[in-house]
């Protein structure tokens, strides 16, 4: 992450008089946090050397110093207003982290910023947009359940089906029209075998391929692999 680089996480922990706990638990802090995210130690006027060590032992982490003690919340609150980043994760000095804690932490408040724009959005117009692009970028499989999509969007199934209905769609049909469009695609710009289609867009065999293909498009998939056929009908 460059200099000039807005974190998506900051990891803020804040530190009074704790180098004993800094010495043991921020090495695997920074061994398991992925370098594009941001560690900041919040130094909350501490009287010990915690500031020496810091600056000997890890000059590549970045700190804040506050001079006199804020206590614990005022320090955080002091410390988050120098602090750029689209999330924060408030940290003790005392906390041990293990391999691979920070992504599914960044996956949850991603889940809940976007359950909470839906909520507060009174059309719902965004679900199905946000579903068919997760799909598009390999965030959502293509074979995806309905209770799958609704925990993606961070609702239930039944909240989900009513957010669509608001769109004039529901799930089988937006699934279907998505895995079609892909099909379209590979048909005419990959080599696969139309096995292999049929299951990479999601379908449990390419008799059910098949069907659904010619139910949509109005020609089968072999058709528009032979002929070149591409149809219109889906953009």
């Amino acid at each position: 992450m460059s200099q000039n680089e807005k974190p998506l996480l900051s990891v803020v922990l804040l530190s009074y008089n704790s180098k004993h706990f800094l010495e043991q638990f921020l090495p695997p802090l920074i061994k398991h946090t992925p370098d594009q995210f941001e560690i900041v130690v919040v130094n909350n006027g501490s009287t010990d050397d915690t500031e020496s060590y810091l600056n000997n032992n890890f000059p590549e982490v970045r700190t804040i110093k506050i001079e006199k003690n804020k206590g614990f919340t005022n320090g955080y609150v002091e410390s988050l207003k120098q602090i750029d980043a689209k999330y924060y994760c408030l940290i003790s000095s005392d906390i041990e982290v293990t391999e691979n804690w920070a992504q599914p932490v960044v996956e949850l408040m991603e889940k809940e910023t976007l359950a909470l724009k839906l909520m507060l959005d009174s059309q719902s117009t965004r679900v199905a947009h946000s579903i068919r692009e997760a799909l598009r970028e390999g965030r959502l499989s293509y074979r995806l359940s309905i209770e799958q999509a609704a925990d993606y969007i961070g609702v239930s199934a039944r909240t989900l089906n009513r957010y669509l209905a608001k769109e004039g769609t529901h799930f089988k049909n937006l699934l279907n029209e998505e895995r079609i469009a892909l099909a379209n695609k590979l048909l005419v710009q990959s080599s696969s075998c139309l096995e292999d289609i049929a299951q990479d867009v999601g379908y449990s065999s390419r008799r059910s391929f098949d069907r659904a293909f010619s139910l949509a498009v109005g020609y089968s998939p072999a058709q528009v692999r032979n002929k070149g056929v591409f149809s219109s009908q889906i953009s």
